[in-house]
């Protein structure tokens, strides 16, 4: 079976690049954030896409300038990360990692606009045992006051 960790740690690069990363100053205000995430999965055995194939997720979060940073060394063992751009409104980045589970490319982008953000993340499973599938995660989040 594909590693449950892997997607965790994909999910967790989604919600870091969905929130201003320390080192640039992005156009987001700090404050309490509304995320809304959906993934779509294809080209996995249908069981297995039914438990990931879900409702858009929401969730609220305290977002202050000192809390968002990105570190290389956050991500999962084996894959690196590249911003291939990166401005005050925009990061578009790719990813690839190469586990014991099997490898996989990537690219996505965020876009900031003071109190609102949106973006998007897809993923491409090259081998592994479940063969290879495409993940595309979207999501978009608003200000909603302060923490």
């Amino acid at each position: 079976m594909f590693s449950k960790k892997l997607f965790v740690a994909l999910g967790m690069l989604v919600a870091m690049l969905a929130q201003p990363v320390h080192g640039q100053d992005y156009n987001v205000d700090p404050g309490m954030w509304e995320m809304t995430y959906k993934m779509d999965v294809s080209g996995m055995p249908e069981n297995m896409a039914s438990m990931m194939k879900k409702e858009p997720t929401t969730k609220q979060e305290c977002v202050t300038k000192e809390d968002i940073s990105f570190k290389p060394e956050d991500m999962e063992e084996g894959c690196t990360f590249n911003k291939t751009s990166d401005s005050p409104s925009k990061v578009v980045w790719e990813i690839e990692c190469e586990t014991a589970q099997g490898s996989s490319s990537g690219h996505g982008e965020v876009n900031f606009h003071g109190t609102t953000s949106d973006g998007w993340f897809e993923m491409k499973v090259q081998a592994g045992p479940m063969g290879e599938m495409q993940m595309r995660n979207t999501f978009d989040g608003k200000r909603v006051g302060d923490c």
